[in-house]
């Protein structure tokens, strides 16, 4: 997802959620990814999967931190996390996260976000995600 305009809602309450905004697929292998922000395993066997996820924003408030995870089939449990520290206003800030996740047939990864000290919208404006076995 590169130059998405779509917000993301967040809340200060450490609840993660779903990155919004539309992604596009560049080469899948064992992986479908059927819903926006998600790549589902496609294969027969179990594997680890190898996961890395770079996100770019822009910090919406003074005094706005966020974290980013990993989750598998809707939850967490990755126990990969990247934080910033304590943001200003309009302050441009990258993310990083790399895992290994043990998969089985239909298993489905998603980048989620969230904050600590803000409520309002943040909109990551590029996230590459990748997985391979």
């Amino acid at each position: 997802m590169i130059g998405n305009t779509t917000a993301t809602s967040t809340t200060p309450n450490n609840t993660f959620v779903k990155i919004s905004g539309t992604t596009s697929d560049l080469k899948l292998l064992k992986f479908e990814s059927d819903a926006n922000n998600r790549l589902r395993y496609k294969g027969n066997e179990d594997i680890v999967a190898n996961v890395f996820i770079s996100i770019k924003g822009t910090s919406p408030a003074n005094s706005a931190g966020f974290t980013i995870a990993i989750y598998k089939n809707g939850a967490a449990g990755t126990n990969s996390y990247s934080s910033t520290g304590t943001t200003v206003n309009n302050q441009a800030f990258i993310l990083v996260s790399e895992t290994q996740v043990d998969m089985s047939a239909d298993d489905y990864i998603e980048a989620d976000i969230k904050t600590t000290s803000s409520d309002s919208p943040i909109i990551i404006f590029d996230i590459q995600f990748r997985a391979r076995d």
